[in-house]
């Protein structure tokens, strides 16, 4: 459901600067894509194998709860992927503008 989805604050996002902020971005509008397509979390947990508290916490742009590097970067790939096929690109120049 659309209206249950969590929604950033703009004070959320400022506070953690405009490269992770376009980020947080990219990664709010994926979740939005994956309600309207009606894609489940637990679907995407299903077919790539992340487990739910990982894409949840993917969802809730707390990075930091993913495991590190390459993981990192994989789980945000397939995630994006699952949802829309274009979308990881953004993602990744996102996180190369981040540092992260």
């Amino acid at each position: 459901d659309l209206h249950s989805f969590p929604t950033r604050r703009s004070s959320d996002l400022e506070s953690v600067g405009s490269s992770k902020c376009s980020l947080l971005e990219e990664i709010h509008q994926l979740a939005k894509a994956r309600v309207l397509k009606g894609i489940s979390l637990v679907s995407i947990a299903e077919e790539t194998k992340i487990g739910l508290r990982y894409l949840s916490a993917i969802e809730e742009g707390k990075l930091d709860k993913l495991p590190a590097g390459v993981y990192r970067i994989n789980y945000l790939r397939q995630y994006a992927n699952r949802i829309d096929q274009e979308s990881f690109g953004d993602i990744e120049r996102s996180m190369r503008s981040d540092g992260g």
